[in-house]
């Protein structure tokens, strides 16, 4: 009796191995021959033949997780980098295979479309999504034209503005204080000057200026009374970025990091007319150290680079639309 039972115990398990090895047998034989073969895509070819997978819990993020995975191959076989301009492309090239997507059934791609073929299984819970995507090279050819035409248009505008930027000359006239201390070298005013430099802007140096000219004009800064100056003052200086930043001690904790806040208050006035071409006002800009003086340029040089940023976006901004009204 017990030999009998063992036997059909064995029976069993053996029959139950087998069917097991059947259906995973029949999972591998049930990939089309499109995903195991895709069809390659020759030189003189007029598709890029790609095949995209994709694996999702539920099937629709499958077959979009497939789309995307095909534009990316798309665009890689073309040799362009994802990271740079192939993102471009890519998303063009994804865009169009979702629209048919949508107009797809979970077995038949739309006809007449790049989506030539769908696949999808059951693989220990969750879904497996091919697709055979048949892209016109010449598509992909016309969107790199494209987008090749629109950086050199963009490079050649950025061109433009630098020179147009640099006959605009630019005085840094900033006082700035670590702590009460009144600092040497401005930490805010270099990175103005650098960012403003790199935008195309000429920054003059306080030399450049003169002694006499430099005091009458941080003497009309002081007191908003910008006439009458030197007529050379206005040839040489058109703006002038004025104002002040100071830190103040923030948090001072035992065994903590110590924090020093800067406050900003900064104008570009346009000398000639005395209108405020740009401003930028900050407070309360945290930086740390394990000093407070060392957590205080660190507040500096953060609220300069802020600064920065802000001012040109409104200097950039003004003049593209001076110029446009011209």
């Amino acid at each position: 009796m017990f030999n009998h039972d063992k036997a059909r115990l064995i029976l069993f398990l053996g029959s139950f191995f087998l069917l097991g090895l059947y259906f995973t047998n029949q999972c591998h034989a049930a990939l089309p021959s499109w995903v195991t073969s895709p069809p390659q895509t020759e030189s003189e070819s007029s598709t890029i033949n790609v095949v995209g997978v994709g694996t999702a819990q539920i099937l629709e993020e499958a077959q979009q997780m497939a789309v995307i995975n095909a534009a990316r191959r798309v665009v890689e076989f073309l040799g362009l980098s994802i990271e740079e301009s192939g993102s471009l492309v890519r998303t063009e090239v994804e865009h169009r295979l979702r629209e048919e997507l949508k107009y797809s059934t979970d077995r038949i791609p739309l006809k007449g479309g790049f989506i030539k073929e769908w696949y999808f299984r059951e693989v220990s819970g969750q879904y497996e999504a091919f697709v055979l995507v048949m892209y016109p090279r010449k598509e992909i050819e016309e969107a790199k034209q494209k987008l090749e035409a629109g950086k050199i248009d963009k490079m050649n505008h950025s061109r433009l503005l630098k020179q147009r930027y640099s006959r605009i000359q630019m005085a840094i006239l900033v006082e700035e204080s670590n702590l009460g201390t009144v600092s040497a070298e401005s930490i805010v005013g270099e990175a103005l000057s650098e960012a403003l430099m790199k935008a195309g802007f000429r920054v003059i140096a306080e030399h450049e200026i003169g002694r006499t000219n430099l005091e009458r004009l941080k003497e009309a800064m002081k007191k908003e009374r910008f006439f009458p100056l030197e007529p050379m003052l206005y040839h040489q200086v058109q703006y002038v970025v004025t104002g002040r930043v100071s830190t103040h001690k923030g948090s001072e904790n035992p065994g903590s990091v110590l924090s020093s806040h800067a406050d900003l208050f900064i104008k570009v006035i346009h000398l000639e007319t005395g209108e405020v071409a740009a401003q930028a006002n900050l407070v309360g800009v945290r930086g740390f150290g394990d000093s407070l003086e060392l957590a205080g340029v660190e507040a500096l040089k953060l609220v300069g680079h802020q600064t920065a940023e802000t001012l040109i976006n409104q200097l950039t901004s003004r003049e593209e639309e001076t110029n446009g009204n011209r």
